[in-house]
Order: C-alpha cells, then structure tokens, then sequence
C-alpha cells in the first residue's frame, strides 16, 4: 500500500529578541533626534509668541482686554519656551530619559491646564457679557 503523507513543516525560527540596551537608555538615537527636533520647533514657536505678545502688549492703546491678551501671550511663550527646552534635554541627556520625558509631559500638563482655565474664564466673560446685553 502506498500511504500519501503530508510534508512536515519546517520548525519556525525564534524571534530576533530587540538589542539590548545600555544601563540607563530608554531611547535610541532616532528617538533622541526626534524629541531634539521637536523641543527646537517648539522653542521657536515660543519665541514668536512671546514676541508678538509683547509687541502687542506694548504697541497697542492700552485696552484692558488688549494688555490681558498680550500678558496671556507671553505667558503661554514662556512656558511653552520651558516645556520646549526640556523635550529638547532628553535628546541630550544620558541615563535620565525618563525622568526628562516625565518632566516635559508635565509641563505640557501645566501649560494645557492654565490654557484650559484662561478658555474656561474666557467663556464665563463671554456668558455674562451677553446676559447683562440682553437684560438691558
């Protein structure tokens, strides 16, 4: 009798475990770069909002709501200069890439935050303006 069997298959290659790493690295050099790139465009953004925050601040008639948006603006420039700066620390930090990404999203968290409230007052302004129209 002539039996047909089946080929057997051939055994599956193990998996190439990912290289290790140093001691202290989290992340490879592509990430590095990535998050230096990103800490220098933010910084620059920054620096043209800080600026045109003060130019407006400065050259405009001095509006209450004109002076409150130009302090605004350099407020949100100057944190947005520091949560930049520290994205750009974790490119060239070594052995502290964690800590200097848990330190940038915690400063992104505080600069989302204040812009989350200053939306939220703004709002409230706008309500009320409104209210007090109407009922006239």
């Amino acid at each position: 009798m002539n039996e047909i069997t089946a080929p057997v298959p051939a055994p599956a290659t193990p998996p190439v475990p990912a290289p290790r790493l140093p001691a202290g690295l989290v992340f490879t050099p592509g990430h590095r770069e990535l998050f230096g790139r990103l800490g220098r465009a933010m910084r620059i953004v920054a620096a043209g909002v800080i600026v045109f925050g003060l130019l407006q601040f400065l050259a405009a008639p001095m509006a209450l709501v004109v002076v409150i948006q130009g302090l605004l603006m350099l407020l949100f420039g100057a944190l947005t200069w520091n949560v930049g700066g520290r994205f750009g620390r974790i490119g060239e930090s070594r052995g502290r890439d964690l800590a200097q990404l848990m330190e940038a999203v915690d400063g992104l968290r505080l600069l989302y935050t204040i812009q989350l409230w200053v939306l939220a007052l703004a709002a409230l302004a706008i309500v009320v303006i409104i209210a007090m129209v109407a009922l006239r």
